[in-house]
């Protein structure tokens, strides 16, 4: 029971990730291709300074890690489906922390993704 919950911490982790990515993001704004073409050295500055960005880092370091022992452990075509556990999370954590708007029909995509990886949980 307790290896469930290692492959259950990768995307949750994941997630973490994002959330962090996008709070950094958030305070960068919205680089342009253009912009980051005439001013290359200052989006990356920008973006490597910014804390919320630097605490994913780490994160998405973990998370490699954690995905490494997870493979060690399990079959591969068991293990990955659950990282799809994220296109869950995401849309749940993106509409609680930063409002954003789901609709319904990506709801129902999620209740699918949710209902494989509950068929694929029980396959093993």
């Amino acid at each position: 029971m307790g290896s469930i919950y290692l492959i259950l911490a990768a995307p949750v982790i994941g997630t973490m990730g994002q959330l962090f990515l996008k709070l950094g993001m958030n305070q960068i704004g919205e680089i342009t291709l253009s912009e980051s073409k005439n001013n290359t050295i200052h989006v990356i500055m920008s973006i490597i300074s910014n804390p919320w960005i630097r605490i994913a880092f780490p994160l998405y370091a973990g998370s490699f890690v954690l995905w490494l022992i997870i493979l060690s452990k399990f079959k591969l075509s068991f293990a990955y489906p659950f990282l799809a556990l994220s296109f869950i999370m995401v849309p749940l954590a993106s509409s609680l922390i930063f409002g954003e708007y789901v609709s319904i029909l990506r709801w129902t995509g999620s209740f699918v993704v949710f209902s494989g990886i509950v068929i694929i949980g029980f396959s093993n």
